[in-house]
């Protein structure tokens, strides 16, 4: 494979002014695994001289596609845990970055990098997770990686039990994620999910629940608690629930 040289600083600046930065992202670059050029990239944008984060979302970006469109998704990923950036705009990004990705199995992976990201940027993070309590449509799509970064149990406990919407289920798979401090702990966030894996709830909030709570069992094992699991899952399950 041939691997293109890294543009200047220069370059760089540049191919962003004239709005052609998206395709040089989809390159390879000479450098390990692209370490170069990422931080060429990440010292350009937290310098103020490229916006990286608009990249993701101009026309020359929105025509790349297939392998290319996931090195550049790579590059981001890369990147965005070291960017100096407004919450917004990271989110805003990552949301265009899934949405392009479409139904490939890695499309998701931008959400680790906020995650990433919203570990060393704590505040911003938590304004997150108001903005989704408040209904702010770009905030609930990232809430869970926000908790999760915080590991914000009892945040993702009241999203679980007072939302009956897809916040609910950003609680759910936040919790599946945290790091309890012992296994009563977990059996506790196991203990929310449960009645919402019953025959009461939504299919897709069956399943949901069911896998979050799954989730939190692999790490603290209790036959007891699976089993009511279990036993709540196929009452009256739909093929949703018992198949995903």
């Amino acid at each position: 494979m041939a691997f293109a040289p890294v543009p200047t600083r220069e370059d760089t600046v540049r191919l962003f002014r004239a709005g052609e930065l998206g395709p040089e992202l989809a390159r390879f670059h000479q450098g390990d695994n692209e370490d170069l050029f990422v931080a060429q990239c990440v010292a350009l944008h937290n310098d103020g001289d490229i916006d990286l984060l608009s990249v993701a979302e101009t026309p020359a970006f929105a025509v790349v596609s297939g392998h290319n469109f996931f090195t550049a998704q790579h590059l981001y990923c890369e990147a965005i845990p070291k960017l100096r950036a407004d919450v917004t705009a990271l989110m805003a990004c990552c949301s265009a970055l899934i949405k392009q990705a479409g139904k490939d199995g890695a499309a998701t992976q931008p959400n680790g990098a906020f995650q990433q990201w919203c570990i060393t940027n704590p505040a911003q993070a938590q304004s997150v997770v108001a903005r989704a309590k408040a209904g702010d449509e770009l905030a609930r799509q990232f809430v869970a990686f926000a908790l999760r970064a915080a590991n914000d149990i009892d945040t993702a406990v009241e999203f679980a039990e007072t939302f009956d919407d897809d916040r609910r289920v950003s609680g759910m798979t936040a919790l599946a994620h945290m790091q309890y401090a012992d296994a009563a702990a977990a059996h506790r966030a196991v203990s929310v999910m449960l009645p919402f894996v019953g025959a009461s709830a939504e299919d897709g909030v069956r399943l949901n629940a069911l896998l979050a709570a799954f989730d939190v069992l692999k790490v603290h094992p209790d036959a007891a608690i699976a089993g009511q699991l279990v036993r709540a899952a196929v009452a009256d399950a739909s093929p949703l629930t018992l198949h995903g």
